[in-house]
């Protein structure tokens, strides 16, 4: 299948909620990965031009 187990230091949680139409949504929370990346301090802008 899709899903394996994994050995990686770093997780982030699968979220499962139910849609008020009756679906189903997948979610994956990033909030932990978020806080530790870089930010970036400028804009690439060159390829705009």
């Amino acid at each position: 299948g899709s899903i394996r187990p994994s050995s990686s230091p770093c997780a982030s949680p699968i979220l499962i909620v139910r849609k008020s139409a009756g679906g189903l949504r997948v979610g994956v929370d990033y909030r932990a990965i978020n806080n530790l990346t870089v930010k970036f301090a400028t804009l690439y802008l060159s390829w705009m031009r």
